[in-house]
């Protein structure tokens, strides 16, 4: 991952892990539906581990894709969004939402780690 993106993140990330919250998501691309884990999430995006670590072969940067945390009483607040990908290693990506999410950091926390 390319450390220059890390330094130019603008909003707060909830690290689910350390809430010992193992949240799945599924990303649609193409008509095709993948799996994988949520890592950290904020307004502005996500990161998602594959268990298989092929991601680099699935996904490249600049794919649209369609975002949907399975699970949660949100109202579809974090169903169907749309995403870009941002970066991809072999196993973890990182998407921005498009449009930002309209939830505070506190929002999302108490979504997804309830």
């Amino acid at each position: 991952m390319n450390q220059d993106f890390t330094e130019r993140r603008q909003y707060h990330r909830i690290y689910l892990r350390a809430y010992v919250f193992n949240r799945q998501a599924m990303l649609r691309k193409d008509g095709e539906v993948f799996r994988l884990g949520l890592v950290d999430i904020s307004m502005g995006g996500a990161r998602f581990t594959l268990a298989a670590g092929n991601a680099g072969s699935l996904f490249a940067v600049g794919d649209v894709v369609i975002c949907s945390i399975p699970g949660l009483n949100d109202k579809g607040a974090l169903q169907d969004l749309r995403c870009e990908i941002r970066w991809v290693d072999s196993g973890q990506l990182g998407v921005r939402f498009l449009p930002e999410l309209a939830l505070s950091t506190v929002d999302l926390q108490q979504l997804l780690t309830v």
